[in-house]
């Protein structure tokens, strides 16, 4: 047997083609159909322009606000403001009546302590209000035409819808129940406003000026002012 002539010749890798495509093998080494390799080629290429696609035209997703929350914090929002509206109303009310002239002194009625803050009240719906006011003796002549003075004071400082009760403090006066009940009559208030002399004594009391200057003597105003 005649001897190779060439006993170790170079092997090269050999490509199995079909048409114009090789066969190549996997990432497992396999060796695959060009056919099926070209399908592998096309859907890789197919995947990664889809997720550039997706990537160019997904916005990130912004958080959006709850709209029940939303609305209940306005709720709570408005509440509070409310109650702290409420709760300066008193106040706000005291401070209509703070610079009333008393009608036979030179003062004002907070300088007089006839009228105080922690006096002035407001219903829970606050719709209605009641003002008790302190004479500064148990046998004041002008406390009927100090009770009227807050009484129209307060019927043009408030709204319409608002009820008012003007009274003296408990046991601050001898005729106590007699004034309050001349008070809450809504016909002898509107008579007495009618009365030209008791107008011009309220409306100096209510302008800050003084009005004793005109009444001479002082017991003649507070006695009209018991007739109404």
């Amino acid at each position: 047997m005649a001897s190779k002539q060439n006993a170790n010749p170079t092997v090269r890798t050999v490509s199995v083609r079909l048409g114009h495509h090789a066969a190549a093998p996997d990432r497992q080494g396999r060796l695959l159909h060009p056919l099926h390799h070209l399908r592998l080629r096309r859907q890789q290429r197919a995947a990664t322009r889809s997720g550039k696609r997706k990537e160019q035209t997904v916005m990130p997703s912004i958080p959006r606000r709850s709209t029940v929350s939303g609305a209940a914090q306005g709720r709570e929002r408005d509440e509070r403001a409310a109650a702290g509206a409420k709760a300066r109303l008193p106040l706000r009310l005291a401070g209509f009546l703070r610079g009333i002239n008393d009608p036979e002194h030179p003062l004002t009625l907070e300088q007089l302590g006839v009228v105080q803050p922690e006096l002035v009240n407001v219903d829970g719906e606050g719709f209605a209000v009641d003002v008790q006011f302190t004479p500064t003796i148990p046998h004041c002549s002008m406390a009927t035409l100090i009770g009227l003075c807050i009484k129209v004071k307060l019927s043009r400082s408030l709204p319409s819808r608002f009820k008012t009760r003007v009274s003296i403090t408990p046991g601050a006066h001898s005729s106590e129940a007699a004034i309050n009940k001349q008070l809450a009559d809504k016909e002898r208030v509107a008579a007495a406003m009618e009365n030209a002399h008791l107008l011009d004594v309220v409306d100096r009391c209510l302008d800050g000026a003084d009005p004793a200057v005109r009444i001479e003597p002082a017991a003649a105003v507070a006695a009209e002012a018991v007739e109404w």
